[in-house]
């Protein structure tokens, strides 16, 4: 009961995970990461004879980084709602940059939020690790269920997640084989231990193409714009993997990849996979 309470803390909508996305630590991995912001930039500059005139809903605007890309590129209005209190900050940050005729913030889970329209696109950056683990897509779909006019673009509009056998050598000298040898003495005893805790929970970690035994599988592939929460609850996927180089089978690695779909009238319409 009390791992399941401690859990919840951390699910979008509790009170932690609000606190969570208060600091500027959190905002500072997210700004930094140049992949995701380019991705980002480049999909929202591609669309920018479909943003002119639009009104825009950014769920979970964070620093409002997001939402003043898409002010930049035309778009009438931007209601950019955040849950926690960044939106304070979010706030000056668009006042800072002159933007605050257009971009509206609201600190209000996007549940509870209420807005005079309809908007024409949904853009957030809600993927969070293999996807899904501790993301806001729930409240990115609610959003699209109460605020998306038909047609609406989602911002990105699909999302796909693969698996592989990786190897693992360098995690496991450097976390496992470390216990072998400690300052002269054998410590081998401590082994079980540390591979105990490391299969308690799945593992972030950056691998490299090397790192894969076999070619990546798809698991599932999402729509945004019909996908429901209920379709997200259980994923099955039976999976078969020829391994094409040798080495020490290490897991399972999940990664995900999303994709950003240019609409009409808009002349480069080549999507922006991130």
């Amino acid at each position: 009961k009390q791992i399941s309470e401690d859990a919840n803390a951390l699910l979008p909508g509790s009170d932690l995970y609000f606190n969570n996305y208060a600091t500027a630590e959190v905002h500072e991995a997210m700004l930094k990461d140049t992949p995701r912001n380019e991705a980002y930039a480049s999909a929202i500059d591609k669309c920018k004879d479909f943003l002119e005139g639009k009104v825009v809903l950014d769920v979970g605007c964070g620093t409002g980084f997001l939402s003043m890309l898409c002010a930049k590129a035309g778009a009438k209005t931007v209601y950019a709602v955040e849950a926690s209190e960044m939106a304070f900050t979010a706030e000056q940050i668009v006042k800072d940059n002159q933007m605050d005729e257009v971009i509206k913030v609201f600190h209000s889970p996007v549940e509870t939020l209420r807005i005079p329209e309809q908007v024409d696109v949904i853009v957030s950056e809600w993927m969070g690790f293999y996807l899904l683990h501790e993301s806001m897509l729930r409240s990115v779909l609610v959003a699209r269920d109460k605020f998306l006019k038909p047609g609406g673009l989602m911002m990105p509009s699909q999302a796909r997640i693969f698996a592989a056998p990786v190897s693992m050598n360098d995690y496991r000298r450097e976390k496992i084989d470390f216990w072998n040898h400690v300052m002269g003495f054998n410590m081998t005893a401590m082994k079980s231990k540390a591979w105990e805790a490391d299969m308690a929970t799945p593992r972030v970690e950056s691998l490299g193409a090397g790192s894969l035994l076999a070619d990546p599988q798809l698991v599932a592939s999402f729509d945004l714009a019909t996908v429901t929460h209920e379709m997200l609850v259980r994923m099955d996927a039976a999976l078969s993997f020829k391994v094409n180089r040798d080495g020490e089978f290490g897991g399972v690695c999940t990664y995900f990849d999303t994709t950003f779909n240019i609409p009409p009238p808009c002349r480069d319409n080549e999507p922006v996979v991130l």
